[in-house]
């Protein structure tokens, strides 16, 4: 399939700019993502692409334009593993991690191979490819496969029960790394057998395999490069391997040149086999290098971004171009989707040590993951970067006192203190009542109404709830001690891995659970003095009984959210659940609703929503629907009531990369829905936005509206379920429709479904509530046929 990627033209800007503001409803976006582990840096003609963490980045060297390259603009995929640049085609290679296949060309058209991501052999890894004419050796987890890119089909291919390592066309021979083999078959004949292939003898098992001529190999092994001659019988070392393992895959240059880095030298193999070396400048140390200039330019790729470097002979180095990091999000495949304490800020996290959270057959350790988070501040997104990296982080929390300042738990390091990207205090077992053990886990950390840090975790001495209370945050954690701590009274009990702990905006109630099957909801009622806890009352749940009087017991419950009536909804690992008076959490006779979608079948018979599947977040958008995120059903949206599905978007209906969901969350201050899934977090266009107090900030797009126009005209900034109605110049109305939370969208049709004429029309919208005044007339749309 050959698609025209089309952002690769003239058009492009400098920086991909993040903007949080409306989508239009209904569509679909990337936010691309850059995370600081560098890959793979490969120098074209015309830019430079660059591969880190499985996002895939582009460089226009004329325009000076960096890019993401997503599914939104061209890619046919996700999650990248290798790129390598075919300069007597003019395209790059580009393959994911399931096997699928882009070729990127110089003209702008992608086309796609999806033949072993489709074809039903395993394991889909593509593992290294070579070049040769017209055709491409890729070699998988599975054996060898030949495309023909004049065909864009597969030519032949070899399943041969085994990985092949490495694959190389050097000269008129087919050589390929397999096992601690190297073999060799001559390019042309057919491959559907390792029986046709011949041993050039043993051979450690190599990451790449590189023909620099007929008779030049090199081989890039776990240990270091090695440079070996190839000959009629077999292989001759021609040079020691470098001292340490290559930083990136080998460069080949225009001029025929191989170069690599381990780092801290750059070394050069010349056609001949002749090697030689240079020191790398400071600014390209520890970088995954690229290049296709030659030596005397240099891109380095690091966590911080990509720099281009130049130099006569490596003698003395300028900076070409500065150390440039693409604006993008710092996580790829984010766990947790976390609210700021001001509606601008919305925190994207990754997974960090759990049990549970995307089920038992998913079990992490997560010890040894460095922090990865991200922060989205209306208009632009910033990485939440630690110098040094927090090791095992968990959740976090921003301070509602100091929107500026973030708490960040971890598995072995207690809960920091974060401003500015720098960490500005500790609590540990030194002045908390945290265990000091490795592996002892701060799973939780939220802020009630008072201010207060409420923490939660494994690790916590006597108990697995404490609490800083709010005065107590204000002195310099060093001040801190355990004894300054709340241990809140919380009978027969046991919490253990995830624990999440859910204060209620709208009652005094604060929820908790975990993943353990010991009790199901812990339900805390402050007395309606957050900052007092002598007067606060707890239930264990352990069952639950039901609407109909029936017990429910799930076994575990996994994600909560607070509807704006205040109703709190449950997602468990059997359905969904409405606690509709959360203070009656406290009382024994207290009765949930399960959620039920009706058969509409004449029967009184209806289905438990998601009854079958673990729900992982739920979200409440500004006309009071749920989104519900599951663990292998999609996205799911219901209305306010839960009785009525939507919408219901998986990987076959939709641009979802995957059926899992793993967090959702609605804008606060617009429609958009972020969607976290396993390939990156998505943005989609809601029907629905926040409702605003009055009209005095109407947001309407397009307006004018164009004659090339055919899609729904956008009011945001409504009162909530404002009555609208659109009225000609004359004074007549022409369409009236009823706002869903803070938005309403008009076809630019009349209510007979017919095309307005062109003109001024006049928003004329009556809010729900008689408080609310508005002018009769409070904006204009001006229509162009």
């Amino acid at each position: 399939m050959m698609k025209r990627f089309i952002l690769l033209t003239a058009t492009l800007l400098t920086i991909w700019f993040y903007s949080a503001a409306t989508i239009p409803p209904g569509s679909w976006r990337m936010i691309p993502s850059f995370i600081p582990r560098p890959e793979i840096v490969v120098e074209t003609p015309e830019g430079v692409y660059y591969l880190a963490g499985g996002s895939l980045f582009f460089i226009d060297k004329e325009n000076d334009g960096n890019m993401a390259l997503t599914t939104d603009n061209g890619l046919s995929d996700h999650t990248l593993t290798l790129i390598r640049y075919n300069p007597s085609k003019g395209y790059l290679f580009a393959g994911y991690d399931n096997g699928n296949i882009d070729l990127i060309y110089d003209s702008g058209y992608i086309v796609n191979l999806p033949d072993i991501r489709d074809a039903s052999a395993s394991p889909k890894t593509i593992n290294d490819i070579a070049f040769s004419g017209d055709n491409i050796y890729v070699a998988t987890g599975a054996g060898l496969i030949k495309f023909s890119t004049s065909k864009n089909a597969v030519a032949d291919y070899g399943l041969y029960g085994k990985s092949v390592d490495g694959v190389a066309v050097a000269g008129s021979r087919l050589i390929i790394s397999i096992d601690n083999s190297l073999l060799a078959v001559e390019e042309g004949s057919r491959i559907n057998s390792i029986s046709l292939f011949s041993s050039l003898g043993d051979w450690t098992p190599s990451i790449e395999l590189l023909a620099v001529t007929p008779t030049l190999l090199l081989a890039r092994h776990d240990t270091g490069v090695g440079v070996y001659e190839i000959t009629p019988g077999g292989w001759v070392a021609g040079s020691d391997r470098t001292p340490s393992p290559s930083l990136g895959q080998i460069s080949l240059t225009a001029d025929g040149k191989a170069v690599f880095s381990d780092g801290e030298m750059l070394y050069i193999v010349a056609p001949g086999g002749d090697i030689s070396s240079l020191p790398l400048p400071d600014n390209l140390r520890s970088n995954v290098i690229g290049t296709f200039t030659g030596e005397e330019s240099l891109w380095g790729l690091d966590g911080e971004g990509i720099i281009n470097m130049v130099s006569s002979g490596g003698a003395s180095w300028t900076t070409a171009m500065q150390r440039f990091r693409p604006e993008a999000l710092a996580v790829k495949e984010a766990a947790f989707i976390i609210p700021g304490a001001v509606p601008e800020h919305i925190y994207f996290t990754n997974l960090g040590p759990t049990v549970y959270r995307m089920g038992i057959s998913d079990y992490t350790d997560g010890h040894d993951v460095e922090q990865q988070a991200a922060m989205i501040a209306h208009n632009y997104l910033s990485s939440l970067t630690l110098t040094p990296p927090l090791k095992s982080p968990t959740r976090l929390a921003e301070d509602p006192a100091d929107p500026s300042m973030v708490y960040m738990g971890s598995g072995n390091e207690g809960i920091s203190r974060v401003a500015d990207g720098r960490v500005t205090g500790v609590y540990s077992a030194s002045n908390a009542p945290l265990s000091g053990e490795w592996g002892s886990t701060v799973f939780e950390l939220s802020f009630d109404n008072g201010g207060n840090l409420w923490v939660g975790g494994n690790g916590i001495d006597n108990q697995d709830i404490i609490i800083l209370p709010a005065d107590k945050l204000r002195l310099d954690p060093a001040a801190v001690s355990a004894a300054d701590w709340i241990i809140p009274s919380i009978p027969d009990h046991d919490l253990n891995m995830d624990i999440r702990i859910f204060h209620c905006r709208q009652s005094p109630m604060t929820f908790i659970f975990d993943t353990g099957d010991s009790n199901l909801l812990i339900a805390y009622h402050n007395g309606g003095t957050p900052s007092t806890f002598s007067d606060d009352r707890v239930m264990v749940w352990k069952s639950f009984t039901d609407q109909d009087g029936r017990e429910f017991t799930p076994h575990r419950c996994t994600s909560i959210a607070e509807d704006r009536n205040g109703r709190v909804w449950i997602g468990t690992s059997g359905g969904v659940m409405e606690i509709s008076n959360p203070e009656k959490a406290i009382d024994p006779s207290m009765t949930v609703r399960r959620l039920k979608i009706a058969h509409n079948d004449g029967t009184s018979l209806a289905d438990y929503l998601v009854e079958t599947d673990v729900v992982l977040d739920i979200s409440v958008d500004g006309a009071n629907r749920k989104w519900l995120a599951t663990g292998a059903s999609g996205l799911y949206l219901v209305n306010d009531e839960g009785n009525e599905i939507i919408s219901r978007f998986t990987a076959a209906n939709s641009p979802l990369p995957a059926d899992r969901v793993n967090a959702v969350y609605c804008d606060a201050l617009a429609n958009t829905v972020y969607v976290a899934t396993p390939c990156g977090v998505m943005e989609y266009g809601g029907t629905a936005s926040p409702p605003a107090d009055d009209y005095s900030s109407l947001h309407i797009y397009p307006n004018p509206v164009t004659p090339d126009f055919t899609g729904e005209v956008i009011v945001e900034g409504l009162t909530e379920g404002s009555l609208v109605k659109i009225a000609d110049s004359s004074g007549a109305v022409v369409w009236q429709g009823r706002a869903e939370g803070g938005m309403v969208r008009w076809p630019a049709q009349t209510s007979a479904g017919r095309r307005v004429a062109s003109g001024v029309y006049y928003l004329l919208p009556s809010p729900a509530e008689s408080t609310v005044q508005a002018a009769p007339v409070v904006a204009k749309i001006l229509v162009v046929n």
